[in-house]
């Protein structure tokens, strides 16, 4: 038998990290579980208050999958992109030159890996939370006006390093994976 943690560790998680398709897949893929199972329901092939747990819970993730979308959007544009920038400027003259200053700025940083975070608290345009493996706490890690207006507390955003400046009292995020919406549960 299926049980619904199951069912939310899919649509929370593993089919955000597992398959690379449109939005629209995940938004369906929610409404699909649920309509289905609610049939298993009405026909008596599963329990009705597990099943209706599992409606309630594909229901909820449908309506959380558009705003980690956005949230992913604005955190993606927000983040620098200093290699794209150094892959536009091609073999140039330009592009040592660029190099050569972006590895002069990288002295006054000191960058450190992440990892799975889960969002504690939203102040302004910065988050605070908690390592999920180690249970460290992060923060503040700027992540910008849209995204902060999103974000809630248990959101899970996959911040693979963040630098610091020397002086600075808050993170930026270098490398970014992916956002999941706090599950269920």
């Amino acid at each position: 038998m299926i049980i619904p943690s199951t069912i939310d560790y899919l649509l929370s998680f593993f089919i955000i990290r597992k398959f690379m398709c449109s939005n629209l897949f995940y938004i369906n893929s929610a409404k699909v579980i649920g309509e289905f199972f609610s049939f298993l329901v009405k026909e008596g092939l599963y329990n009705e208050k597990e099943g209706n747990k599992v409606q309630k819970m594909a229901s909820h993730y449908r309506k959380e999958y558009p705003r980690i979308f956005k949230i992913s959007k604005y955190l993606w544009d927000f983040v620098e992109h200093d290699s794209n920038e150094l892959m536009a400027l091609g073999d140039t003259p330009k592009y040592d030159a660029r190099l050569k200053e972006l590895q002069d700025e990288g002295k006054y940083y000191t960058v450190t890996e992440v990892g799975y975070v889960s969002i504690t608290k939203v102040k302004g345009t910065q988050v605070f939370g908690v390592r999920e493996d180690s249970g460290r706490k992060i923060g503040p890690v700027e992540v910008g006006i849209e995204s902060a207006k999103l974000i809630k507390h248990g959101d899970i955003i996959n911040i693979i390093s963040v630098r610091k400046r020397k002086n600075s009292s808050y993170y930026e995020i270098c490398e970014l994976g992916y956002v999941y919406p706090k599950p269920y549960r």
